[in-house]
């Protein structure tokens, strides 16, 4: 597995790299982090101190590169380590909630508490499957790393949460879905499509008796940028619930779809998804608006952590 990368994130806080599959954008960070002069180890066996990524196992700190290959990563995380990455202007930590020990967290929590109050830090973090998170400061993420001791053993329902908002809460969507909104609402329902400036964002499904069908992928959607070109040609004429690797995922978000079809009317959701993949399984929380078209619906998404559905006790 990549330990770290797929960073969901605020819009401007990193250049980053889109990938999406569907109304699902995973980000994928291109990550810099904080600035660490003066700050090390405070382990007196580390060696190679100029290394950018350790291993925290037991409260020792141990450098990437004489600590661990490349398929030991998923044991160690097993045997309660905490990987870190330390770049110029960010700090990424990678664990499992349920085996780190107590060692580990508590050398963290004490790196983190050293670092000056303008770096951020990166999550990527396992409860069931996996989740990212970023915050502007270590104050943020301290609070965050310690609130997420308490869920240690509590079992988490691994299913996709979708709250449907009131239209009116499109006024603090994410701009590319008012965007789409403010199309939808100077057009016909009959007659949308989604205009030029926003199709390359959509994904369209047209309805043939009891399916939706993909008629048009953006070239610059998610779904695009995550799976390829190959996929963008293999998928058109495909069914909504046959193009992505989680059917059971796709079955459950369907229901927007038709709702939007049947009523004629746009759905905003907020969607923490849990989605199975070939690595695992991983979490993603994303505002949803699907509208009417012609003859189907047009879906935007937009990855964000500001959604109103809690996770492990966190929500916007």
């Amino acid at each position: 597995m990549a330990l770290f990368g797929d960073c969901v994130t605020r819009d401007g806080d990193i250049r980053r790299a889109i990938k999406h599959i569907d109304f699902v954008f995973t980000i994928h960070a291109a990550v810099v982090s904080s600035n660490t002069s003066g700050i090390m180890p405070s382990d007196s066996g580390a060696q190679a101190s100029n290394a950018d990524t350790w291993w925290i196992r037991q409260g020792h700190w141990i450098p990437r590169s004489t600590a661990v290959l490349e398929g030991e990563i998923a044991q160690l995380l097993t045997r309660g380590a905490i990987a870190l990455k330390i770049c110029p202007e960010f700090v990424w930590l990678c664990w499992d909630v349920e085996t780190v020990d107590a060692a580990a967290l508590a050398e963290a929590l004490d790196y983190l508490d050293c670092l000056q109050s303008g770096h951020r830090v990166i999550f990527k973090f396992r409860k069931s499957a996996w989740a990212r998170e970023q915050f502007a400061n270590p104050e943020a993420a301290i609070k965050r790393m310690q609130d997420l001791i308490s869920y240690k053993s509590i079992d988490v329902a691994l299913q996709t949460s979708i709250r449907r908002l009131e239209l009116s809460e499109i006024q603090q969507a994410h701009p590319l879905l008012q965007h789409a909104m403010s199309n939808w609402l100077d057009a016909q329902v009959d007659t949308y499509w989604p205009a030029t400036s926003s199709a390359d964002w959509a994904l369209v499904f047209d309805r043939e008796r009891d399916d939706l069908l993909f008629s048009h992928i953006g070239r610059a959607s998610e779904a695009r940028r995550r799976l390829g070109a190959n996929w963008r040609q293999a998928a058109i004429g495909a069914t909504c619930h046959n193009g992505f690797i989680d059917s059971e995922f796709n079955k459950r978000a369907d229901e927007a779809y038709w709702t939007a079809i049947e009523e004629k009317v746009p759905v905003l959701n907020h969607v923490l998804a849990y989605i199975k993949t070939h690595e695992g399984a991983d979490w993603l929380p994303y505002q949803r608006l699907t509208l009417p078209t012609r003859n189907g619906v047009a879906v935007f998404t937009k990855v964000t952590p500001d959604i109103s559905v809690p996770f492990l006790g966190r929500a916007a």
